[in-house]
């Protein structure tokens, strides 16, 4: 298969898009050279990791205790999201309920 330039491509895929077949081209080339173009490079094979680690620069540990950490903020949030949310719909309808059936006393 021939190296094709960019302008190759371009000029290639603008006819494809217009509805053009020019049947003197590489076609089958050019769009195999295309998807060549197109697909990522593979993937390097993973390092070999020391234990306890899960990248180069990022221990299980430092997941561990950052995770602790971000589930006791969330827990910590949860809990005053759900008194912020409990506040609500006591003042919103239990309150309102309340009053009401004072005054119809």
């Amino acid at each position: 298969m021939p190296g094709y330039s960019q302008d190759d491509f371009v000029r290639w895929l603008t006819g494809q898009a217009d509805g053009r077949l020019d049947l003197t081209e590489d076609n089958p080339g050019l769009a195999a050279a295309a998807i060549g173009l197109l697909q990522p490079p593979p993937l390097e094979p993973p390092e070999t990791l020391p234990d306890g680690y899960l990248s180069p620069h990022f221990s299980l540990a430092e997941q561990a205790a950052g995770s602790t950490k971000i589930e006791a903020l969330m827990a910590a949030l949860s809990r005053r999201l759900k008194s912020d949310l409990l506040t609500a719909w006591l003042r919103d309808s239990l309150d309102v309920y309340r009053t009401v059936c004072a005054r119809s006393k």
